[in-house]
């Protein structure tokens, strides 16, 4: 890799030095680099490189929480993950959400029992400046676990709905919760009231199948594309008060663990439900 084409991995190169500890060595590895190719770009970046004795922090983390998914809150970050989450090479895994959402990242800490760092961040563009957080975890138990459950390698086009040896049946609801918070979409408005979630053709067909028996209401199999030029990127959308009510108290009815604006997007539906 030539000298400057590191500057366009630089703020995962600069996280796996200096919030992941991984060595200069490793980093070299992992972009095809030279070892130092990776010190002078620190250099050139003004990061204060580590003698040896320096190179690896280890931070405390539950390594088996994704081996079995048999809880509510393993089921629902498993979700959340399959929605908006990544997996990277060589063995980590991260989160990025809007800084109004970063409270949402301490709790999947608190789950991990993890002290893993939250870093902030600020992207640029036509619309104005957008501030977020982001965790990345560099865990290879964690990352083999979560590639087991389906979380795979630039996943969006190819994602599948996991099956009952990963996700038991009892845990589907908290699972699509984790996922309709990560991707999915509520909304209320005069005159309009819009339940949407995004994904592959083969995950929302499951999703339509599951809605179909815990609800009373026919949801139809019909799909409309995200983008006309992506393959198998897909929306699902319903409207009307009750069908979609019907959704949403099978998602969040009595649960422990949610995106809170989502979930009060939930309990202001059940209101206009029950006016």
């Amino acid at each position: 890799m030539k000298r400057f084409e590191l500057d366009n991995y630089k703020i995962d190169i600069i996280n796996l030095y200096q919030n992941q500890g991984l060595s200069c060595d490793k980093i070299a590895k992992v972009y095809g680099a030279s070892l130092c190719g990776i010190y002078d770009a620190l250099r050139r970046w003004k990061i204060p490189t580590r003698n040896l004795s320096k190179s690896h922090k280890i931070y405390k983390m539950n390594d088996s929480f994704f081996k079995i998914i048999d809880t509510e809150d393993k089921a629902y970050w498993l979700g959340f993950i399959y929605a908006d989450g990544f997996v990277t090479m060589p063995h980590s895994f991260g989160l990025a959400l809007a800084m109004k959402d970063k409270s949402h990242l301490v709790k999947l800490l608190k789950c991990l029992e993890s002290d893993y760092p939250l870093h902030n961040y600020e992207t640029n563009s036509e619309y104005g400046k957008h501030p977020y957080s982001r965790l990345l975890i560099n865990n290879e138990e964690i990352f083999n676990d979560l590639q087991n459950k389906g979380v795979k390698l630039r996943k969006t086009l190819i994602i599948e709905f996991p099956s009952e040896e990963i996700l038991p049946k009892k845990l589907y609801r908290h699972f699509i919760r984790g996922y309709f918070d990560g991707d999915g979409s509520l909304i209320l408005s005069e005159g309009s009231i819009n339940f949407k979630i995004c994904g592959t053709k083969e995950f929302l067909y499951k999703l339509i199948e599951i809605f179909n028996k815990v609800s009373a209401y026919d949801f139809k199999y019909k799909l409309y594309k995200r983008n006309k030029d992506t393959k198998n990127n897909y929306y699902l959308s319903y409207g009307g008060l009750r069908k979609v009510y019907s959704i949403l108290s099978y998602l969040y009815k009595d649960s422990t663990i949610f995106l809170e604006r989502k979930r009060d997007k939930y309990k202001k539906l059940e209101e206009m439900f029950y006016s």
